[in-house]
């Protein structure tokens, strides 16, 4: 899928969650954000250095959600992630802003963050923490997009 369409399609699950949210389909239609967030995070990552072409985003588990205001939500959680070859998979920590365009706005605008810096890729197997724990606000984050 082109990162535009992927940028489309978050737009429109962040629209869809904001208009269901505190109603029944608000953890389902919450998935679906965070599936179109591990999309195109992994489109944005197939571009960076520090990321192989092997490697691959699987899932992101949203822990805390917040919408500061009727066209944005915040979330943090966890990001999962795997390399071809290998059965195993590893988490890392995850935040992002989502801001929809409203009918006068630019374009989506969005901040996508993860990994601990100091910590590093990898260091945190998933089989060992199935629970998907709170993982904690680094203080620099490896990987920083914005949109």
């Amino acid at each position: 899928m082109e990162h535009e369409d992927l940028k489309a399609m978050l737009v429109e699950e962040v629209r869809s969650y904001l208009l269901v949210r505190g109603g029944q389909d608000e953890e389902e239609q919450l998935r679906s954000v965070c599936s179109a967030l591990a999309r195109l995070l992994g489109q944005l990552l197939q571009k960076h250095e520090k990321w192989s072409r092997y490697k691959w985003v699987d899932a992101i588990i949203p822990t805390v959600e917040t919408v500061p205001s009727a066209d944005e939500v915040r979330i943090q959680g966890t990001m999962v992630w795997g390399e071809r070859g290998q059965s195993r998979e590893w988490i890392e920590p995850f935040s992002a802003w989502v801001q929809i365009p409203t009918i006068n706005q630019e374009p989506l605008r969005c901040k996508i963050l993860f990994g601990d810096a100091a910590r590093g890729l990898g260091t945190l197997p998933y089989s060992r923490n199935p629970r998907h724990a709170d993982l904690n606000e680094p203080a620099r984050w490896l990987f920083s997009f914005s949109l």
